[in-house]
């Protein structure tokens, strides 16, 4: 079963509900404190290759100049695991946009300095008038049932454009991942290899045919669970061979960004930004991943059949 590891994902309310719905009405200014939990992303423990002794407070300056008080966590072991942000705002979502924004240009700096990679793992937010608390984390999967892999089954060419999901399903960037999936759903529209093969009728024999009749498009169901619901409402229902053209603005804007380095158009945009890409992202994911899935069962399917065939041209006397 697929499953999405992005972070952004919705808040989750610890505590009173009651007070959450006062934060979040509330336009008056006041003390919000934002800790962002930090991640490595090679080793995926929450901590950085940052030794840090005791906690260690400093005055930072956001991207509109206002003054945030910053702190710095280590945990038992002695590294940094969690950055708070005191912030004085009139709106918690302001606040929390803010801090992000603030703490990913403190580990783009560190990044750069030290050649080490900093990801950020999930947030935690309080509202000290309200006492209104609310925590950001991604989804955790559970574990699926063990299955050998049917290798014999399928060619190599759908390895190797398993071998790209891989890499967009393994890297910690939603641009990225979008990019690599959206060349496996290119390659299936164009009908290259692995997506060449007829689709296989079923046990019962009769017809092959290039294509499915129904050909597969965007459902509800993923709309909801990539969280594209909320971004682009309108590309439900969309046929996959349709999908490459209405997500043009999206794949200018990632090429963009990871081949001509427009950080300033798509690398400052804050939480609200990262929301959207790891829709994007998502959305995309979710269709490689039908695609392929696809493709390996009808494989499946195929090598049964020739198999049956075999065994019974064997015992024919």
């Amino acid at each position: 079963m697929w499953f999405p590891y992005s972070l952004p994902t919705s808040w989750k309310v610890e505590g009173d509900r009651e007070a959450a719905r006062d934060s979040l009405a509330d336009d008056q200014q006041r003390e919000i404190l934002v800790g962002i939990q930090l991640r490595n992303p090679i080793s995926r423990e929450w901590t950085v290759e940052l030794q840090l002794q005791e906690p260690e407070w400093q005055t930072h300056y956001d991207q509109n100049g206002a003054a945030v008080q910053v702190g710095y966590f280590p945990d038992e072991d002695e590294r940094l695991a969690e950055i708070a942000c005191k912030i004085v705002d009139n709106n918690t979502c302001h606040a929390v946009e803010r801090s992000y924004e603030l703490v990913s240009d403190i580990l783009n700096y560190w990044s750069a300095f030290y050649g080490r990679g900093f990801s950020i793992g999930g947030l935690r937010i309080a509202d000290i008038k309200h006492n209104a608390r609310w925590r950001i984390l991604p989804h955790w999967p559970s574990a699926q049932n063990f299955e050998p892999p049917a290798l014999a089954a399928v060619q190599g060419g759908l390895l190797a454009v398993a071998d790209l999901y891989r890499e967009g399903r393994t890297s910690s960037s939603d641009r990225y991942r979008f990019l690599c999936c959206e060349t496996i759903l290119g390659k299936w529209k164009r009908g290259e290899p692995p997506f060449d093969q007829p689709v296989h009728s079923g046990p019962e024999g009769g017809e092959e045919q290039s294509r499915p009749e129904a050909e597969p498009y965007v459902t509800e169901e993923i709309m909801v669970i990539s969280g594209m619901h909320r971004i682009s409402p309108e590309l439900e229902g969309t046929n996959f061979s349709d999908l490459p053209e209405r997500l043009e603005e999206w794949h200018t804007a990632a090429v963009r960004y990871v081949l001509e380095g427009n950080v300033d158009d798509e690398g400052r945009k804050g939480l609200d930004r990262a929301s959207q890409w790891a829709a994007v992202a998502n959305l995309t994911d979710l269709v490689a991943y039908h695609l392929l899935s696809q493709a390996i069962e009808n494989y499946t399917k195929s090598k049964d059949s020739k198999d049956s065939e075999v065994c019974a041209e064997a015992s024919t006397p």
